[in-house]
């Protein structure tokens, strides 16, 4: 999870690595950035600035999560990335019209063996992202790292839409966070099967739910 780290303190393990001569091991992926300033930061730039001779080792995309996962992954990033045939039979989507409805929904897939993932809030703006928070023990923040056999996510109207077939997220409450990339972090900890919530915009989850059916 190097790419959370602030670039002063990646720059003080490297010197501490070259000055006592040891081998500094390091992992990290710029696709699970959450906020733009983890972005900005780019520590993979400053990782190979700073050690020029260091040899990169890529893994493979199927490190957690199943074929079919990926390639949902992929199609509701970027419709066009459906493949011809493609079988999502452990994807499933839902709407909801309310809060109220999202609860319960919540209930019925937690029964199932599903963990919710939430997207994270703000910590000093309310918003319908705290309430969804409060639905769950954890948030996409609390999920880093984590890896569960079902995960159920909310895509509130309000923060996606789509555009010319491709995902947009919206701006979050706290301006740093990006809703896309937490929706990428919470969906890509699931490792057998995913369930989707859409909620308030029946124009979002009829692009959705074609991508599943």
């Amino acid at each position: 999870e190097c790419h959370r780290i602030y670039p002063q303190t990646m720059e003080q393990i490297i010197g501490i690595a070259r000055d006592k001569s040891i081998p500094l091991v390091v992992g990290l992926d710029s696709a699970q950035c959450l906020s733009q300033s983890e972005i900005n930061h780019d520590i993979e730039s400053l990782f190979k600035e700073k050690c020029i001779e260091a040899k990169e080792y890529a893994l493979t995309k199927k490190i957690r999560t199943n074929k079919e996962i990926a390639g949902f992954i992929k199609a509701l990033w970027n419709q066009s990335k459906r493949q011809a045939g493609s079988n999502f039979k452990n994807v499933q989507c839902v709407f909801a019209e309310n809060l109220d409805e999202v609860a319960n929904i919540i209930q019925l897939f937690e029964l199932k063996g599903y963990e919710y993932i939430s997207l994270t809030p703000s910590s000093y703006t309310g918003s319908i992202l705290n309430v969804l928070q409060g639905m769950g023990r954890r948030n996409v923040h609390h999920a880093i790292g984590q890896e569960y056999d079902k995960v159920v996510m909310v895509m509130p109207g309000k923060y996606f839409s789509y555009q010319n077939g491709n995902l947009q997220g919206h701006r979050h409450p706290y301006g740093d966070y990006l809703v896309k990339q937490q929706l990428f972090q919470g969906l890509t900890r699931a490792r057998e099967g995913i369930a989707i919530i859409v909620l308030g915009s029946k124009e979002l989850f009829s692009n959705v739910l074609p991508l599943v059916v």
